[in-house]
This record gives C-alpha cells, sequence and structure tokens, in this order.
C-alpha cells in the first residue's frame, strides 16, 4: 500500500512537473527591466559579465530589434574572427575573445555595413543607444 502511494505522488509530481515546463514560454527578461526595452538599449556588458562582445540590432531606428542577422567581429592585425547572429529579440552575445583588443564590426542584413572605426570595448549598446556616441542604435537600414 505504501509503495503504490509513494509511486502515485512521484508519478504525479512529474507529471505536473512536465505540465508547468510545457506551459511556460521562454521570456525575454530585459523587457521586464525598468520600463518597456530599457535594458534593450543599456550596455548589455553592464549585467552580462560573462560576455567579451554583445550588442542588439534593430531594423531601422526607432523600430523593433531583428533576429538572424549576422554580425561579424574582426581582430584588427589579426585572421581571427567571430561570426555572431542574433537571437529572436534582435541580441547577440559571445564571451570568446579575440588576439587583438582592437576590432573591426560588421552588420550584415544583405548589406554589409561596417563601423567606421575600430572599437577596443564590446558592450556596443554603450555607444549604439540614444545618448550614446554613435549616431545610432545598430540598424540593418
Amino acid at each position: 500500500m505504501m509503495r503504490n502511494l509513494f509511486l502515485a505522488v512521484a508519478l504525479l509530481s512529474f507529471v505536473i512537473g512536465c505540465k508547468k515546463e510545457e506551459e511556460t514560454a521562454y521570456t525575454d527578461t530585459h523587457a521586464l527591466v525598468g520600463t518597456g526595452d530599457q535594458a534593450y538599449r543599456s550596455d548589455c556588458l553592464e549585467c552580462h559579465k560573462e560576455y567579451s562582445y554583445a550588442g542588439t540590432v534593430w531594423d531601422s531606428i526607432g523600430g523593433s530589434p531583428i533576429a538572424n542577422v549576422k554580425v561579424v567581429i574582426k581582430a584588427v592585425g589579426g585572421s581571427d574572427s567571430l561570426v555572431l547572429e542574433t537571437d529572436s529579440f534582435g541580441n547577440f552575445y559571445t564571451d570568446a575573445t579575440l588576439s587583438s583588443e582592437e576590432f573591426e564590426a560588421y552588420v550584415d542584413c544583405g548589406l554589409v555595413r561596417r563601423m567606421p572605426m575600430n572599437p577596443t570595448y564590446g558592450g556596443c549598446n554603450e555607444c549604439h543607444r540614444p545618448g550614446g556616441s554613435a549616431s545610432s542604435v545598430l540598424t540593418c537600414r
């Protein structure tokens, strides 16, 4: 009797656990920080210390984050490079490093856009945000 009760409780716990997992959809927690998309417009590396390069690509200034965009980061004076792709929330990130602190950066949305300078810091949204030193957010247009 106790064995059957134990098995029933174990099975019920398993079923409840699976059901809860199926019902829980992935949520981008950036929208939950502060108000609206505040975290999207902040330096990713302020919170994500584990990353070496990170940012968000938008479809246009004032538009929406865009998925499946290639971001290429290439070491200046070296042959190594990283090819990242934005996720469904427009974010790209990696903990990989390059042989040079200075790097070239490209956004490839069908039309390749290269940064006019070679940065040395991988928190792209530090400059590519409203009020940042870049002319705009990272966009495909």
